[in-house]
């Protein structure tokens, strides 16, 4: 059986109003709660042991895996369990991050959001409750996070020398019998990368981070290498001069024993594998295991990001954003905002990714954010 019940999803709009005469934007979030049940076509359960990248026969020369030819087809979201919004701004959109915060002791599907000045809300989605957190240290322009135990790990994609206060954990004090009444925000230190001189911005981007030995994590920058933090003794030290073969974050799944997560933009964001335990300062780890996408989208849509979500069991949501072209070309920002507006009704139908056979490729609706369609995919990893 699958360990997620749920998959959530956000869909982000933009609103405007009248403030003290001068016109205001926010940007809002709808949270879909899409049911698993009923999703995936019957198939084996997740093998007890790991098997090799040319096992069953299911690979290419490549290492590759090739999915069934895929069809495009229209889908309907569930109505939002709630709308969050962000300060209103005058001079831009409001921002938001939001992370999946499941443990042991605060319960599954919580979810943590934050906003551009550093405001954090605790929603749990059984109850429907929303709690005020303890504001972050420090804002963050584009958090990244990561859980191990009972802790939210969260840092700047972009961490700048003037951030020491860029990698933050959001945890509970032991000597608290209360779930929420300890429950704060601590700074950690940086990388040290952070501090090494470098002229560009983008040279600083985390590209990718994962979490292995259950307790450290590691981060990888182009051009810098791999670090890794000791979540108990709070130190950082250098891995390698290699790069995690991932792009974003990547999961280990203790069915495979192997990470789980894309490849990098060139190769198509592939979902793809690799024996992280493996790697030391001198051996840096390799992709074990490709599965090539068989979808074939408009030739008018333009390739966006994407983000692979572990569903239990060996199955994972393939969620891809493409750019379409329904909008006319604008020349300024407020008419933009008015034409996506106008576009507000057409998107509550969303696109659908179905499969012609009961192999790699399952059935999800997915949502479009604003100027975007989405596909979402569901996988079953083979290891």
């Amino acid at each position: 059986m699958m360990n997620r019940r749920f998959l959530y999803l956000l869909r982000d709009s933009v609103s405007h109003g009248l403030g003290d005469s001068i016109c205001q934007f926010q940007s809002n979030f709808a949270l879909h709660r899409i049911n698993m049940s009923g999703l995936f076509y019957p198939t084996r359960p997740p093998p007890n042991r790991p098997r090799g990248a040319a096992d069953a026969g299911r690979t290419t020369a490549a290492g590759r895996s090739p999915n069934t030819t895929v069809t495009v087809e229209d889908a309907r979201l569930p109505r939002p369990l709630i709308t969050f919004q962000s300060p209103a701004s005058y001079i831009r959109l409001g921002r938001m991050g939001f992370m999946l915060f499941s443990s042991a002791r605060g319960g599954k599907d919580q979810i943590v959001s934050i906003d551009q000045l550093g405001n954090t809300l605790l929603y749990s989605t059984d109850s429907h409750i929303i709690r005020v957190m303890p504001t972050l240290k420090q804002r963050k322009r584009m958090p990244i996070s990561l859980v191990v135990g009972d802790s939210l790990y969260t840092m700047d994609a972009f961490p700048r020398p003037s951030d020491a206060k860029c990698f933050e954990v959001l945890t509970h004090c032991p000597a608290s019998s209360n779930l929420f009444s300890k429950l704060d925000w601590h700074t950690l230190p940086p990388p040290p990368f952070v501090f090494k001189p470098c002229r560009e911005l983008l040279k600083r981007y985390i590209r990718s981070y994962t979490v292995v030995r259950h307790s450290d994590i590691l981060v990888s920058v182009e051009d810098v290498g791999t670090y890794s933090f000791d979540t108990v003794s709070r130190a950082w030290r250098k891995t390698g001069d290699w790069v995690l073969p991932f792009s974003g974050r990547a999961e280990y799944i203790p069915e495979y024993d192997l990470w789980f997560g894309l490849s990098s933009y060139a190769d198509n964001n592939l979902l793809c594998t690799s024996d992280l335990s493996a790697a030391s300062v001198l051996k840096p780890p390799t992709l074990r295991h490709i599965w090539e996408d068989e979808l074939r989208p408009p030739e008018d849509w333009v390739r966006g990001l994407a983000y692979a979500v572990h569903l239990g069991s060996g199955k994972f949501c393939i969620a891809r954003f493409f750019e379409t072209p329904e909008e006319e070309p604008c020349e300024d920002l407020n008419e933009k905002r008015t034409q996506a507006r106008s576009l507000k009704k057409k998107k509550n139908r969303v696109k659908m990714a179905r499969a012609s056979s009961a192999g790699d490729v399952r059935d999800l609706p997915c949502s479009p954010a604003w100027r975007w369609s989405a596909v979402a995919r569901l996988v079953e990893g083979s290891g």
